[in-house]
């Protein structure tokens, strides 16, 4: 869907705590939610339960709400609607008409899908974001409403703390996580050839590079035996089934 079609709204709980000294920007869906509404973030692998004094900002990914949440928890639900607002589209195009006398890239740019969804969230947060946060932290991947969202919070109070946690490897071609001037003031990774990406590809600071074990993967002990391991994406089904079929047959019983 075409980010201008998108709305955002805010689900808040009906006894919102007020005083938070940090926020945590993550993503959900309704299977992440228990009965009692307490939210498991599967990136920091920990219960919103735990973390009671932390404001959690739950961008929610199903369309079904859970029944309850906690009083530390707000979910920004984002929905693509199906008509586009041409009104919305036209206002949005004017207002960014002047940015292609600076630089025609720089419009193409300011008017994307992505650029236009991160003003949206911004609108939304906008009110919660103002207060006096010490720290946000963030399941950082480069994308636009992350960025847009640590401009946001600099331009307000340049004291608050960004900190990002990269909770994968990086893709082949890690654009995404250039070093650009709204960035996460320390980021947290979890590989020595992270840290060597990060340093001397990607161009950040060494300062802000900090190693530590993952918090997403334990390292537990896994019995190899009987297991299949496929790729994390599956395209071509019937080539991953042929040649499970081709094992089973002609090199080792794969039954149980």
């Amino acid at each position: 869907t075409f980010g201008l079609n998108y709305s955002v709204k805010l689900i808040k709980p009906k006894k919102l705590k007020k005083n938070f000294s940090r926020i945590v920007l993550s993503w959900g869906n309704k299977k992440d939610f228990d009965n009692r509404g307490n939210f498991y973030d599967k990136y920091f692998n920990t219960q919103t339960s735990k973390k009671k004094k932390i404001l959690w900002l739950i961008i929610y990914m199903d369309k079904n709400l859970p029944k309850k949440i906690q009083s530390n928890i707000i979910l920004l639900k984002i929905k693509g609607n199906k008509i586009l607002n041409i009104f919305n589209w036209m206002k949005f195009l004017i207002f960014n008409i002047p940015k292609i006398f600076k630089n025609f890239d720089y419009f193409l740019v300011n008017i994307s899908s992505f650029n236009y969804l991160s003003k949206r969230i911004i609108f939304s947060l906008r009110t919660i974001l103002i207060k006096n946060f010490k720290e946000i932290i963030i399941p950082y991947e480069g994308q636009p409403f992350q960025n847009e969202i640590i401009r946001f919070l600099k331009n307000k109070n340049d004291k608050v703390i960004v900190t990002g946690y990269i909770h994968s490897s990086p893709l082949s071609t890690p654009t995404n996580f250039i070093h650009k001037q709204f960035c996460p003031d320390r980021i947290f990774l979890n590989g020595k050839d992270q840290l060597f990406c990060f340093e001397k590809i990607l161009s950040w600071p060494k300062k802000k590079l900090n190693y530590i074990p993952s918090l997403r993967f334990r390292k537990n002990k896994i019995k190899h035996k009987k297991k299949i391991f496929i790729p994390y994406v599956v395209r071509r089904h019937e080539e991953i089934l042929s040649n499970l079929k081709y094992t089973h047959e002609k090199i080792s019983n794969l039954n149980n």
